[in-house]
């Protein structure tokens, strides 16, 4: 359970620092965490109170904040995403609309809405 909390922390950090000067600056809390029902309740209890704040070169979850070098929006075919770059690093979390990021593949993905721009 402490690795699913750190990753949803860590995951919700990320989206954070993502969305400055790129139009997806706001606060923003998990939706779902899994598509798996056992792990996506369990990390939904972990962080039903948890905020994640995205700047434009920050993220900040519970006052731990996570800056980058920048935050862009990138589109790939039909998708776009948003990428948080940090030196020679990125992590692109899928723009599902204007308040719904996704991060993650596999059994293990993070729906964040955002609550307030």
């Amino acid at each position: 359970m402490k690795f699913i909390r750190t990753l949803i922390i860590a995951a919700a950090s990320a989206v954070l620092v993502a969305c400055g000067g790129h139009g997806f600056e706001g606060e923003y809390k998990i939706a779902s965490a899994s598509e798996d029902d056992i792990l996506g309740s369990l990390a939904e209890q972990f962080a039903s109170d948890t905020v994640i704040v995205i700047g434009a070169d920050f993220v900040d979850t519970n006052g731990k904040r996570e800056s980058y070098d920048k935050i862009i929006v990138r589109e790939s075919g039909t998708k776009r995403y948003l990428v948080l770059i940090r030196q020679d690093q990125e992590q692109a979390w899928e723009i599902i609309d204007n308040d719904t990021l996704v991060q993650g593949s596999g059994f293990l993905k993070m729906t964040l809405k955002r609550i307030k721009s």
